[in-house]
Parts: C-alpha cells; structure tokens; sequence
C-alpha cells in the first residue's frame, strides 16, 4: 500500500496532467500573444475573472459545460505556471 505522502504526489501529478493537457489544447488555439500583450498585468486579470467565477460557481452551484468548478481551477493553476514562466522570461515572444 502506498503512503499518503505517495498518494499526494500521485493526485499532483494527475492534476498536472489535467492543466498541461488544457494547457497545450488553449496554446494551439490561441498561441502567445494573448500572454504577451499584457504579460504579468493581463494574467492578473485573467486570475481575477477565474476568481469570479468561482465565486458565482460557488453561489449559485450552476455549472455550464466549458465552465465548471474543476475547469476553473485548471485555468487558476495554468495562468499561475504562466506567470511564472513569464517571471522568469522564459515565456516565448516578446517578453
């Protein structure tokens, strides 16, 4: 039996997966520029709407397809790894 700290791990890196699945379907949809009109300001606005619709997920318990509690917290976790990506200019563009 595996331990609970392998199991966490186990849980991350399933999540992982989930957020760079999501991850690489956006960036062929989309590409860079959105990241890199704005960099750090536009993600922090990004965040602020995905905060939002937690918070009317969380209200009002109503889930649209694109738009659930789970995929909501993909695209918290993404934007995170951005930002840091970006922190550190290694996000592709001009950063």
């Amino acid at each position: 039996m595996s331990s609970t700290f392998e199991r966490a791990v186990e849980a991350y890196q399933n999540s992982y997966a989930d957020a760079l699945r999501v991850f690489e379907e956006r960036q062929r949809k989309y590409g860079v520029g959105n990241i890199n009109a704005f960099r750090e300001l536009g993600i922090i606005v990004r965040l602020s709407d995905k905060v939002e619709r937690l918070k009317q997920l969380q209200r009002t318990g109503e889930e649209a397809n694109d738009e659930s509690l789970y995929d909501t917290f993909l695209d918290i976790a993404n934007y995170g790894l951005i930002a840091m990506a970006v922190m550190r200019d290694e996000w592709p563009g001009d950063c």
